[in-house]
């Protein structure tokens, strides 16, 4: 197997893992803006919430933190596999040819379009911006002020990588 072989899969699991991560995301923040629509009723019922993927039904609290932590470390991943990405682009670069070819594949990432990488990296934090709202939580102290910040790092830090396509492209006159 060539090199420029193995790149260019390596490249296209990592476009996968960026997407999958965007997505799961994307989806943490949604469950927590559910989770906080739903908190007063169930806090009434006293019923448990399953973290989803039926691991274990519990109080809305504790399912929150887990979600919240799943939110942040996807945001974390996106982010790292994003730099991974630009690596393999970086060494392929010696293959021109080969590089445009593999920078093809369909994903968020290699959109030429900014808004649909930009939105989808900025989504999750607009979510929980909506969840805390909800639930009545904005940072009252400086330590909740500085976790909220954690909070939104990963994904700021990808919608700043995701500013330009990976590969470097710019959308022409065609959009994508």
């Amino acid at each position: 197997m060539e090199p420029e072989s193995i790149l260019v899969e390596n490249l296209r699991t990592a476009l996968d893992r960026i997407e999958r991560y965007m997505i799961f995301g994307i989806g943490s923040s949604l469950f927590l803006v559910i989770l906080g629509t739903a908190a007063p009723e169930l806090a009434k019922t006293g019923e448990g919430v399953e973290i989803p993927g039926g691991f274990i039904s519990t109080e809305p609290r504790i399912v929150a933190a887990v979600v919240l932590a799943a939110y942040w470390v996807a945001g974390l991943m996106a982010s790292y596999t994003v730099s991974r990405a630009e690596r393999i682009v970086k060494t392929l670069k010696k293959s021109p040819e080969i590089l445009e070819a593999a920078l093809t594949y369909p994903s968020i990432a290699t959109t030429k379009i900014y808004y649909p990488r930009i939105g989808a990296a900025l989504l999750p934090p607009a979510l929980l911006l909506i969840a805390l709202a909800i639930e009545g939580g904005w940072p009252k102290s400086y330590y909740s002020v500085l976790g909220f910040l954690i909070l939104l790092t990963p994904y700021i830090t990808l919608a700043f990588q995701l500013r330009v396509s990976v590969g470097g492209y710019k959308s022409d006159k065609f959009g994508d």
